[in-house]
């Protein structure tokens, strides 16, 4: 997991995208 994004995903689940 190097690609941080300023949301925290939750592990387990869909990444977020928040837009």
């Amino acid at each position: 997991m190097s690609n941080i994004q300023s949301p925290p995903t939750p592990l387990g689940s869909a990444p977020i995208a928040d837009q």
